[in-house]
């Protein structure tokens, strides 16, 4: 007999008995098959779907692995396996739950998930202990689209796992849906490029990627054409990574992408020349942060950030959390492996939202924690970072930007301080080389769909706030090239969020908040009409061309004016600005079913381009109006018309805005956490100001001050419930109170209109 068999035997291999396999549900989700007492199994239950037997096993084919010569020899598989802690090779079994360690098992809903293989939020340092995957969290990201693959050269390189092991197995059976016998749909492009290794830019122990521009001093196009191993260089202290698409022809064709590789090791204090000691500040701020929120409710405060500020942020990496399909709440073992100073913001912004979760209620766990010194775990957590290029720098420098400060409605729409910041983060996001399409790079498919959001999340905040401030935007339209965003930029690999109206489905379909972009894509979307309105009036020379040019300023007008049209029409109904509230149609509050934030950026973003056009009329002080020119001289009929319809349209804008607002309710208030939706306020009670001095005759002053009284009564009743418009209204009561002929130097009409109005108020206590 083998002396081998008195050996004991890994732990591996009791969880998945021949003689119990899984049932077909859980077999085709590649999930554990798990029967308390009698059927159906968790998963058939929960689901609502008929616990079967029928669908044979799967073949699974016999691939040639790294450690094929030992695969028979246990000691030496054991050996070979802890070569590679973040997955050991093995036949793809769980360890048994015996022996695990008891703190993974921590979970905030009925649903426990076994553990899972290293899942960190995001770029982390470290990797979670040695143990496998269980079929219940082993998600392969599903190929990317068809559709996806023709907007670039190269075909897409599927995701492989942390060995070639896991590429071949995994990634050939796992595809949306698919049983692993599915492979003949795959792109036959695909199957016939010669494989690369799939490695991430941002989990290269010791090193941080560094973007080689294209005029760097050395010559990306001169690496290109060095040998190299692999993909990676060396030259002596100057390491680098060529990314490669697979294909030679079009690798010539294509645009090299070079990251020099500088070391994290033995990082000193930047404040102290004289220190000899490395630092390791992340203990320290992990313990000052766990003291002020405790892990437990950590984890509650993560599910409401997934659930309420996701889907239109989509800031993270989910698949890199071992998350419940039930509750969206992760690991705590994934949080002790996150940034301290990323889990500080998060946990800042998810406050606000903590009546949606009952736990929180009822323990009143939130009560006592500060957000300032959230925010200022946070800041220094960043400063300390920003000398190393990472993912989760950037991740935390994005959600930091939306943190409100105190006192911010009487304050300046952006301090010096948040510009800055906002700078900072494009400069990092080039240092990573975010503003390139990663489609076709050997990276892993999560990372390719958190680097193409991160990009467009950095763009969309660094257009909004440049277009709200009038500050330089720092991000030049030739100097980037990522694709818009698509569906497969959202998915959760093997992961399934049910909601009740998905619940009820014999084949649950993927939440729409979760794996479809809900309102981020429409969002990126209407960011380059609002980048093309900022370019097109509202830099220095567009300014200078458009502010005197009444008829260039009108045409530029309508045909931004129809963009946005057109992109009102491709938003679903529910998203839509001006859409018929149907609250009886919503039958859950997982997510927040509001879109307000949206709405309230197209009507701003309109708003802006009808100020454009009414600086150019000349109305005011400076020069005589148009309307009110001798006979002899009158404006050809064209302009005549052009004003008209300028006027008319303005006025339909704000009539609209003053129907938004008005039919706001309290769902809404889980949608305004952008830092800029109060400037959104200010922007338009300033707009309805300049109406008014723009107007032409009589009967248009008085138009403009009842939309102004309009307006500010509803500012009024609806700042006691949403604190984001106390800064439009401190803008119009600030001119108001002051009163316009102190401030402005307005026509006689106006200044009659003006004065009946206050006659009128002062006589309401007298009819009283």
């Amino acid at each position: 007999m083998d002396s081998r068999a008195t050996e004991p035997a890994p732990p591996r291999r009791p969880y998945r008995s021949r003689r119990r396999r899984p049932c077909d549900v859980c077999r085709r989700r590649k999930q554990s098959c798990r029967i308390e007492g009698a059927s159906p199994c968790t998963t058939c239950r929960t689901l609502g779907t008929p616990c079967t037997f029928n669908d044979p096993p799967c073949q699974r084919r016999r691939q040639v692995v790294r450690v094929s010569a030992v695969a028979n020899q246990p000691d030496e598989l054991h050996a070979a396996s802890q070569q590679e802690p973040t997955w050991p090779i093995d036949d793809g079994l769980p360890l048994p739950l015996e022996s695990i360690d008891a703190t993974l098992f921590a979970s905030h809903d009925s649903l426990w998930r076994a553990p899972f293989s290293p899942s960190e939020l995001f770029p982390l340092e470290e990797v979670l202990p040695n143990i496998s995957r269980d079929p219940a969290v082993n998600r392969p990201v599903e190929p990317w689209s068809q559709s996806e693959k023709s907007n670039n050269p190269a075909t897409t390189v599927p995701l492989a796992a942390r060995n070639q092991w896991a590429e071949n197995h995994e990634e050939e059976s796992f595809s949306s849906g698919q049983s692993p016998s599915s492979g003949s749909e795959r792109d036959p492009d695909e199957m016939t490029q010669p494989s690369l290794p799939v490695k991430s830019l941002d989990h290269i122990e010791g090193f941080a990627t560094q973007y080689l521009g294209l005029s760097a001093d050395m010559d990306p196009y001169l690496l290109r054409d060095l040998q190299r191993d692999d993909g990676a260089s060396r030259f002596p202290k100057f390491p680098y990574r060529g990314i490669q698409s697979g294909d030679a022809i079009a690798e010539t064709e294509q645009i090299p992408v070079q990251f020099v590789l500088n070391s994290t090791h033995a990082r000193t204090d930047p404040h102290n020349s004289n220190a000899q000691h490395v630092l390791d500040p992340e203990a320290a701020a992990q313990n000052k942060l766990d003291a002020i929120v405790c892990p437990e409710t950590g984890v509650r405060l993560m599910s409401l950030f997934l659930r309420f500020v996701f889907p239109s942020f989509p800031v993270l990496s989910r698949t890199r959390l071992d998350l419940s399909g039930e509750k969206l709440v992760p690991q705590l073992s994934c949080l002790r492996l996150t940034p301290s100073y990323l889990l500080a913001v998060i946990y800042a912004l998810a406050l606000p939202f903590w009546r949606q979760d009952p736990l929180l209620c009822v323990s009143q766990s939130h009560a006592n924690i500060p957000v300032n010194e959230l925010r200022k775990i946070a800041l220094e957590g960043v400063l300390s970072e920003s000398q190393v290029p990472k993912l989760s720098v950037l991740q935390a420098t994005l959600l930091y930007l939306q943190i409100t400060e105190p006192g911010a409605p009487t304050k300046a729409p952006e301090t010096h301080f948040r510009w800055s910041l906002l700078g900072f983060a494009v400069s990092l996001s080039n240092t990573l080389g975010l503003h390139l399409d990663c489609l076709s790079w050997p990276i892993p498919a999560w990372e390719k769909r958190l680097r193409r959001r991160l990009w467009w999340i950095t763009f969309c905040d660094a257009t909004w706030r440049s277009l709200l401030t009038g500050y330089t935007n720092p991000i030049v339209a030739d100097q980037w090239e990522v694709s818009p965003l698509s569906e497969q930029d959202f998915v959760i690999d093997d992961l399934s969020c049910p909601t009740e109206a998905t619940r009820l489905k014999e084949t649950p379909e993927r939440c729409e908040f979760c794996h479809r972009g809900y309102d981020f894509l429409f969002t990126a979307a209407l960011s380059i009409i609002a980048y093309d309105v900022y370019t097109s009036f509202y830099t220095l020379r567009a300014t200078r061309k458009c502010a005197s040019d009444f008829k260039l300023s009108f045409e530029t007008a309508k045909s931004l004016l129809q963009r946005i049209e057109n992109w009102d029409r491709e938003v679903p109904s529910y998203l839509r600005r001006d859409a018929a509230r149907q609250p009886i149609a919503v039958k859950t509050t997982f997510h927040s079913y509001s879109s307000a934030y949206l709405r309230l950026a197209c009507l701003t973003l309109e708003v802006l381009v009808h100020r454009a056009v009414f600086r150019s009329m000349k109305t005011a002080s400076g020069g005589p109006s148009i309307d009110l020119l001798p006979n002899s001289v009158q404006p050809p009929t064209w302009q005549q018309d052009y004003l008209r319809e300028a006027r008319h349209k303005a006025k339909t804008t704000l009539m609209r805005l003053i129907s938004f607002a008005q039919g706001l309710s309290c769902k809404d208030a889980n949608s305004f956490w952008h830092s800029w939706a109060r400037v959104c306020f200010s922007a338009i009670s300033n707009f309805i100001i300049l109406q008014l001095l723009k107007s032409s005759n009589r009967n248009e002053a008085k138009e403009a001050i009842i939309i102004l009284d309009q307006w500010s009564a509803v500012l009024r009743e609806q700042s006691i419930l949403f604190d984001q418009i106390h800064s439009g209204l401190h803008r119009l009561d600030t001119i108001l109170l002051s009163g316009f002929d102190n401030l402005f130097s307005c026509r006689g009409y106006i200044q009659d209109v003006l004065q009946e109005r206050a006659n009128a108020e002062s006589e309401i206590p007298t009819k009283r």
